[in-house]
């Protein structure tokens, strides 16, 4: 597999992105057999996503907390399941630091990356 680095320290937003904020949602289900269709829906009605494993998302939404991703997200988690939502932010200077690493990545899915953080 070909390794896919990204060292550039900053990339700017335009005004459209900076009304968008992306997460990284992460999950696991207690029972590998449940129904996840209607939370893989639920992940799907953000604006722009991308599956990045299969129980690894990043999103990009205008909704601007983790709790609030978190809440519409909790009616299809049952006891014993877990989620962990994350957001990825502008650093003081408006720019993104964009240090990321990966093995396998294919060009759309770097370019998801690119175009939305």
């Amino acid at each position: 597999m070909e390794a896919i680095t990204n060292t550039e320290n900053k990339l700017s937003l335009d005004k459209k992105n900076e009304e968008m904020k992306v997460f990284s949602v992460a999950y696991q289900f207690e029972d590998i057999y449940k129904d996840n269709s209607a939370f893989l829906s639920q992940l799907k009605s953000f604006n722009s996503w991308w599956q990045q494993t299969p129980h690894s998302w990043l999103i990009s939404t205008d909704i601007h907390s983790a709790m609030s991703i978190r809440d519409k997200l909790l009616p299809y988690l049952s006891s014993g399941d877990k989620l962990f939502i994350v957001r990825v932010t502008l650093n003081v200077f408006g720019t993104i630091n964009t240090e990321y690493s990966g093995v396998g990545l294919l060009d759309n899915e770097y370019n998801w990356i690119k175009n939305n953080l």
